[in-house]
């Protein structure tokens, strides 16, 4: 009987700890509904990455990412590495289904693209958090 009491015990308090840990993983952010830029640093070629996001009943419901050459042009088909170019559409979509930056995976061969997207977006999302 005694170790029925135990057992009982202690998978309560399992159960319990595993639901805070997952509640505090889950946790969105809270952010305040409308259009937000963002921008990511420039890099040693005087690049950067740009966003916009929607967020809609606190979601990120559309997310434009672009990112733009030292001559203050986006880049596209005219740019020589095209799966920097080709990583974009991936890079939003994620955000828009993850709902969190740090959950977007780097794509291969798009590595400096994806750092210079979760930084825009960072900086975005601090923008629509509420304070």
């Amino acid at each position: 009987m005694r170790r029925t009491i135990i057992a009982a015990i202690a998978l309560v308090a399992i159960v319990g700890i595993a639901l805070v840990l997952n509640m505090s993983q889950n946790r969105k952010m809270d952010w305040q509904d409308g259009t937000y830029v963002g921008e990511s640093e420039r890099d040693e070629r005087d690049q950067y990455g740009r966003i916009e996001i929607e967020i809609k009943d606190g979601k990120i419901v559309e997310a434009n990412y672009s990112e733009i050459d030292s001559s203050g042009n986006p880049k596209g088909a005219e740019y020589p590495y095209q799966p920097a170019v080709e990583s974009m559409p991936e890079y939003e979509k994620q955000l828009m289904d993850k709902q969190d930056v740090k959950k977007v995976e780097i794509i291969s061969g798009a590595t400096t693209t994806g750092e210079k997207f979760k930084d825009a977006a960072t900086n975005a999302l601090e923008k629509a958090a509420k304070k």
